[in-house]
């Protein structure tokens, strides 16, 4: 007898092989996610970093700027020009200058001589108070520069904002390169006068005519140039980031570290040098985790040729891919389940299927053994049983008919067989068409769950390949990786116009899923509103002038006291507010924040001379992809969702926003920030 597939192994052996298939497909899937997204983080990393450093190298050059616009200054030539003709008449100066600087360098750190007092109390020394500690201490909030002081073309000083360490300053290597090179900028060291970390700025001052007169020295604090890289420390919080010098000593880690700590013989270093100058990135194991780490040096930025620092960022491969884990075990999971479902579904059927038809063979036999007796009892709702009833009747008009109609019996049972084959095929459909029902409800209800996640799945996978673009566009526009036409800079500048519709979308899309999912974190803390308004005007100066709309802050009469909530959140709600009034305003428009003080809290509006919003519509305000007809109809790009997002986040604050509008003379939006009160 030939070996036969029964119909319950046929099913289960094809559930298994599916299930085979599915587990290879995952294997491989999960496989490849994993380094192309390794690949994508890094791109993302790379292009950060690179950012970061270029801001740095850019701060310090502005810095560099704003000293030479300050030698320029009228009074500190003319005290300058006094200093060096008196110098320039003196007998035995050399003589003088050597006993000055030696009295001046033997007293000790907290005694000021009759001499010292006088030069810090002039007035040239008076405006260099105002202009580099007092003006950017009260702007800021925090000290920019630590001290500054000028000389006179023989190097000594002249002016000075607090005791310096030195009198004579013409033998110092910085003094020496500014009269040289026109500046001077020295790396991150610590400051015996200024008493904490700085880099010194050496500006060389020449009169109208050109003239060698002095070098003024200002002393710059990293805090200012190390915002950028705070920013970003603060924007990944689990990212391990190290600002580091071109040999290897540490300026800031988001690890606990000293100062100048010498790293050079750490493992990452090793990597980071083996590429030399050459930006790039690398893996590597480190406290038994895999991490990716991205690093960019400084290039300088225009005449500034910079100080070689390294930005070096990285994070646990683990965390940077837990999201993808986490849908790769789900997907994983519902596989296994849906297998285990089939199979057990399969068992179900293939003995709903083969008992009653074991009963009817068994029948059969019996009947073919001259048992004419024979019936069979089968409860199954569906052709089977009626088949075995119909066998049930045959059995019987068989018995009645046997002695006299044999003939008729054996067409009869011609017929029968006929009829069993029919039904044999009629249940083989209905088993596959029940099956191909049941795989397709299966399916439709996955989907169903699946489609709630869509969005935020989507817009997290896009958003880490349009960032690679944007990045890639930049460095295209920067001519990082050649030179371009006009028609082809024209050309990337639309992509680049695109590409950041598309990523602003992507981020509205990821905040919408994030604020829905609940997953959208705040940190409340007290902050300055004003600072905060100040900073996203600034931000959107560049393109209310390209629409040639005005940007104004009108704040109140005194200083707003300290709010309560979350800054970073707030900040895009002020983001939505006033850039929507810039787009849907008119050519030579204007928008104005207002800040009050009222009994409820700090009053923020954002007025504007715009298109404004019809009242048969004002109902609409807020929903999700809400645009009014007004400003559909002029085809003004948009999402419709940042009205949306503000109000969760407003939500979030206890406040809410209100508006007043009127079409074609412009809204009003205004939300109440709470003041802080310390327990």
């Amino acid at each position: 007898m030939p070996f036969r597939f029964l119909i319950r192994t046929k099913l289960i052996a094809t559930l298994l092989f599916m299930f085979l298939l599915f587990a290879v497909a995952a294997v491989y899937l999960a496989f490849f996610t994993d380094r192309l997204l390794k690949q994508v983080a890094a791109k993302v990393f790379l292009g950060m970093a690179g950012d970061v450093i270029e801001k740095m190298d850019k701060d310090i050059f502005l810095k560099v700027e704003q000293v030479q616009l300050f030698s320029q200054n009228t009074l500190l030539q003319d005290e300058i020009k006094k200093s060096n003709f008196i110098f320039d008449e003196l007998p035995a100066r050399d003589e003088y200058i050597r006993t000055a600087d030696s009295q001046w360098s033997s007293s000790s750190k907290e005694t000021v001589t009759p001499f010292m007092r006088e030069l810090i109390a002039s007035p040239l020394s008076q405006i260099l108070r105002n202009e580099f500690i007092e003006f950017w201490e009260k702007k800021y909030g925090y000290r920019v520069y630590g001290e500054a002081f000028a000389t006179n073309k023989y190097g000594v000083n002249v002016a000075q904002t607090g005791k310096t360490s030195d009198y004579y300053q013409a033998d110092e290597e910085w003094w020496q390169e500014a009269q040289k090179n026109g500046f001077s900028v020295g790396n991150i060291e610590y400051d015996q006068s200024a008493e904490e970390w700085s880099i010194a700025l050496g500006i060389r001052i020449d009169d109208n005519a050109g003239k060698f007169l002095g070098v003024i020295k200002a002393i710059l604090i990293p805090q200012e140039i190390l915002r950028n890289v705070e920013l970003v420390t603060k924007k990944f919080r689990e990212a391990d980031i190290k600002l580091l010098t071109a040999d290897g000593k540490l300026i800031y880690s988001t690890k606990p570290f000293s100062v100048l700590e010498d790293v050079s013989k750490k493992k990452f270093f090793f990597n980071i040098q083996a590429s030399r100058e050459n930006d790039g990135f690398f893996l590597m194991r480190e406290e038994g985790e895999e991490k990716l780490f991205a690093y960019a040096h400084s290039k300088g930025f225009q005449d500034f040729m910079g100080l070689g620092w390294i930005f070096l960022i990285g994070n646990d491969t683990s965390k940077m891919l837990a999201s993808v884990r986490e849908f790769q075990n789900t997907l994983f999971f519902l596989g296994t389940l849906f297998s285990i479902l089939m199979i057990a579904l399969a068992l179900v059927l293939s003995r709903a299927i083969s008992t009653p038809i074991q009963k009817l063979k068994e029948a059969a036999q019996r009947v073919a053994e001259g048992n004419l007796d024979t019936q069979i009892n089968i409860k199954t709702n569906d052709e089977v049983e009626d088949l075995a009833d119909s066998f049930n009747e045959m059995a019987l008009k068989l018995k009645a008919s046997y002695s006299i109609l044999e003939k008729k019996v054996r067409q009869r049972t011609e017929d029968l067989e006929k009829q069993i084959q029919e039904l044999d095929k009629t249940a083989k459909r209905l088993v596959k068409r029940d099956f191909e029902l049941f795989q397709t409800n299966e399916l439709l209800r996955q989907m169903d769950k699946a489609k709630s996640s869509f969005v935020s799945i989507a817009a997290h996978q896009l958003r880490t390949p349009l960032s690679g673009i944007k990045w890639s566009v930049a460095m295209l526009l920067d001519q990082d990786v050649g030179k371009i036409t006009k028609a082809q800079r024209d050309m990337l500048m639309q992509t680049s116009y695109t590409v950041e519709r598309l990523v602003q979308l992507v981020g509205e899309l990821l905040n919408v899923a994030r604020i829905e999912e609940g997953k959208f974190l705040y940190t409340f803390e007290p902050f300055h509103i004003e600072e905060t308004c100040r900073k996203i005007l600034e931000e959107n100066k560049k393109d209310a002038e390209e629409r040639d709309v005005s940007l104004n802050l009108i704040r109140a009469k005194n200083p707003l006291p300290l709010v309560f909530g979350d800054s970073v959140n707030l900040a895009i709600v002020l983001e939505n507010l006033i850039e929507n009034a810039i787009i849907y305003n008119h050519k030579g428009g204007s928008v104005e924040v207002i800040l009050k003080e009222t009994p409820q809290g700090a009053r923020v509006s954002i007025k504007d001379t715009g298109m404004g919003i019809s009242s048969s519509q004002q109902n609409l305000i807020g929903q999700k992809f809400f645009r009014g007809d007004n400003i559909v109809r002029q085809q003004i790009p948009g999402t419709g969702l940042g009205l949306y997002i503000a109000n969760k986040i407003l939500e979030q604050h206890h406040t809410r926003l209100e508006f007043e509008s009127k079409e074609g003379e412009g809204s009003v939006f205004s939300f109440v920030m709470p003041f802080f009160k310390p327990r």
